[in-house]
């Protein structure tokens, strides 16, 4: 199972950084996981974020070391739902 660096961090009294991303790039958060990052955001409320581009998304942060978190487009459970199954 994945650790949540935001959660390990808290526990241990330590403050996780990370960034939040408008736009779908592979390449940036594979930076972020290089410059020590612990999380990256995807704000898909008010960016171009697609399913295919939460896959590539997440599996890039879980290649770099970061915890992905997401700002979700609506509230229908559905879209959640599969916001969740991608690993977010």
């Amino acid at each position: 199972m994945r650790v949540n660096n935001v959660i390990a961090k808290m526990q241990a009294g330590e403050k996780a950084y990370g960034c939040s991303l408008t736009f779908p790039s592979t390449a940036v958060v594979e930076l972020m996981g290089q410059a020590g990052l612990d999380h990256v955001s995807f704000d898909a409320e008010h960016g171009p974020f697609t399913p295919d581009s939460l896959d590539d998304m997440c599996r890039v942060a879980d290649m770099a070391g970061l915890t992905p978190l997401a700002r979700v487009p609506n509230i229908d459970p559905s879209t959640i739902l599969r916001f969740l199954d991608r690993g977010v």
